[in-house]
This record gives structure tokens, sequence and C-alpha cells, in this order.
């Protein structure tokens, strides 16, 4: 990758090592220490699309913190972490007026921060605006719901257990389900509906749609929206830094519907970060994770490690499936070998506990800095990386130009 030495973690105490290398070509903009918000009762949802998870799903236009109700413009598009876009991008897409009563005419699509910097990926968040790159734009004013880019016919999944109704507005194609507990879940544009009758019940992951473009020309996606008691609200909650201002707003209360109530009160995840924040090329950082299984049975679930460098780019690592008995608990010492060659500057480096139906247990973090190095701290680092690579039994899984090698816990 660009001829850069790789940078290697080394994890023990899940009968394994890993050992993860290219930092350089990872990256990100701020620590994150994702808040966990407790659901609704035992009411969670599962993502609509398959192949993605609410982490990982692209997102082209995100729920609008920033409105008093559902598409009312008031030229401010607030994400759930809080992040502004403040100035109409005319350029990018066209004057709208809008046909609420007492709401101004304004520009509903694509918001640029003040600075005109980039919108990154952050916590849940993934959104690529409108030009699929990366998004310097927040798309888009009053939004109530996500939109999540998806192929034409891609099934479209029961976010959770309830009746399925087909709305009779055939120009978006939706469908809704009324999840019985004051919650229900809307799903537009669909190409096609998979059940006919006026309502039938259904069981999350079902089936009852494909994804189109109807009532949105050429533009091929899923609109995704959850309301409580008949008023919209985002199924990522609220982790801004001060109060949500649709709370304020509208008296509602936004909470995380992804997190299942059950992984939360079965899998305890602690993140120990290192004792010292600045490393030096070639150094070494070390902490450790504790986890633990609060239950009474077997818990199956998966670890994702991702790394966030200067520039605002991120990679994840590939998931990585693991289990706990019942109450077992164990410690994972982790050694991060920072490479010679990388770039300087603040990194974020996480851990994700992920269940086996992809919803988001924990995503703990911390941020560090890299310095210019001592050929010593090189010297040393590269005799680790050698000495892991070596070994007859170690495992080389590569993807988007990175490696992570496992060692048995007993060959180290």
């Amino acid at each position: 990758m660009n001829g850069k030495t790789p940078i290697s973690v080394m994890k023990i105490g899940i009968k394994h090592y890993m050992v993860f290398p290219y930092l350089v070509a990872i990256g990100v903009v701020f620590s994150i220490f994702q808040s966990l918000f407790a659901s609704d009762g035992d009411f969670y949802l599962s993502f609509p699309l398959p192949d993605y998870t609410a982490t990982t799903a692209p997102i082209s236009s995100v729920f609008d913190h920033s409105t008093e109700y559902p598409y009312c413009p008031d030229q401010i598009v607030c994400t759930y972490t809080d992040e502004k876009g403040t100035i109409p991008n005319y350029d990018e897409k066209p004057y709208s007026a809008s046909s609420k009563e007492n709401c101004p005419g304004q520009n509903l699509y694509s918001y640029k921060k003040s600075d005109e910097t980039t919108f990154y990926k952050k916590g849940k968040l993934n959104y690529i605006g409108t030009t699929l790159t990366g998004s310097s734009t927040l798309n888009y004013d009053g939004h109530p719901g996500y939109d999540f880019p998806a192929k034409k016919n891609t099934k479209v999944l029961a976010a959770a257990s309830g009746t399925a109704y087909l709305v009779d507005n055939s120009s978006y194609n939706t469908v809704y389900i009324d999840h019985g507990n004051g919650y229900k879940t809307y799903y537009m544009h669909l190409e096609s509906r998979a059940f006919s009758e006026n309502k039938i019940s259904v069981n999350r992951g079902d089936v009852i749609g494909y994804s189109g473009d109807k009532g949105s020309p050429n533009s091929y996606h899923l609109h995704f929206e959850v309301k409580k008691n008949g008023v919209s609200v985002d199924p990522y909650g609220w982790d801004g830094n001060g109060a949500d201002p649709y709370e304020e707003k509208t008296g509602v209360k936004n909470i995380d519907l992804w997190t299942s109530p059950t992984s939360i009160s079965t899998i305890t995840h602690t993140l120990t970060p290192p004792t010292k924040i600045e490393v030096s090329q070639g150094g070494v950082l070390e902490f450790t994770v504790e986890e633990k299984n609060n239950s009474n049975s077997y818990y199956a679930y998966y670890i994702q490690i991702y790394v966030k460098n200067p520039k605002g780019i991120t990679t994840n690592s590939r998931k990585i499936s693991t289990y706990l008995r019942a109450g077992e608990e164990r410690q994972h010492k982790y050694y991060l070998l920072i490479s010679s060659s990388i770039e300087l500057g603040s990194y974020t480096f996480g851990v994700k506990v992920i269940d086996t139906s992809g919803n988001l247990i924990d995503n703990d973090s911390f941020e560090f800095t890299v310095v210019s190095g001592t050929s010593y701290a090189i010297r040393r680092s590269a005799r680790k990386l050698k000495r892991l690579m070596r070994n007859p039994d170690a495992q080389v899984v590569e993807e988007d130009g990175w490696k992570v090698i496992v060692v048995p816990e007993r060959d180290r």
C-alpha cells in the first residue's frame, strides 16, 4: 500500500494473536465513544437491507434533528451526532419550495458546513451525500427518516415483527409495519411489494418488498422511517455534545433502536486505553480489553477492529467470530506496533462488539498521536512482526490492502 511498512496489532487472550498491518491505509476523524442507549423495553430494530448493518450501510439522506415537524425546512440539516450543514449548495441541487403551510420556501437539499469541509463517517453514520464517494454536503432539510441507496429489486426486510400494511399511495409503493407498541416502521419507493393483501403478519427479517425508485425517478434507494405514536423518531438516537434540538422542539426523545437490549445485558465489554497516548514511529502501545458473558448460556458474537487516521479515512477489519461460555470472562492484552513510515498525526483505535444479527453491542475506542520515531524502536517493531510472520501456524487474512495474522496463543 504505497510502499508503506505495515503496522501490527498483537492480541492475546482469545486463543490467538492478531497482527493488524497497514495503518497507513486506515483512518478517521476524531475519537468516537459510541454511547449505547437503552431500547424501548425489549423492542429493537434489525437492519432492513441484506448484507448491511446500521453501522455499515451507506446513507444518502439523514434524519434532520433541526426540524419541528417533517419537511418543514429551516436551512439547517443536523445529524444525530450533531454535525450541521448550514449553507445551501444551490450548485448541486435545485431550489425547492416547501408545500407545507407556514413553512418558508427553501432549498431542501444539499447543505454544506460553513467552512465547506467534508462530513465524515462518524459513529454509526456512513453518509455519502450525493457524490457516492464521500460527502461535503448533507441531505436534506426537514427529512424525517433515512435514505439508504439500494440497487433495483434489492430485498427489503421487516425491521421487526408486526402487522404489515399496504399504503394506498401507489406513487411511492409504501409498506408500513405496526409493531403493536406505538412504533411503526415505513418502507418507501419500493419497486414492488411482496404481498397483495391489505395487511399480513410478518416476522423480523421477512421480505416485504423490493427496492426501487417509485416517486423518486432514477434515484434507487430505500426511504426508511420510524414513528412512535405518530411522530417521526431517529432510530440512531442522539449522540451530540449538547441537547437534541429535535427533542427541544418536539418533546420527543430519540433513543438507539438498533441495539438489542438482550445483547447489552448479556455481554459486558470494557476497553482500558493505554497509559500513554503519544507513541513514536516504530513504537508500541499496550492496552487491555475485558469481556464477560453475564448469562447462563453460551453466547456467540463478533469482534471488529477499526482504525481511523488524521485524514478522516476509516477501514474496518473483517469481523472475527468468537464466543463466551456461560458466566465466562476473559481479558485480552493488545500490543499496537507502529510502523516506521506511518503518517504523523492523531489516530483512533476502536473495537466493536456485534451480535450475530448484526446489532451493535458496544463500540469503544481511544485516540493516540504518532510522532517521529527512533531507529531503536523501528528495529524492535520489525523483529516482533517477523517473529509472528515466521510462525508455521499463522493464518493470514488479507482485505483492502491490510492483513490480519492469527497465531494460536500456545505458540506465541
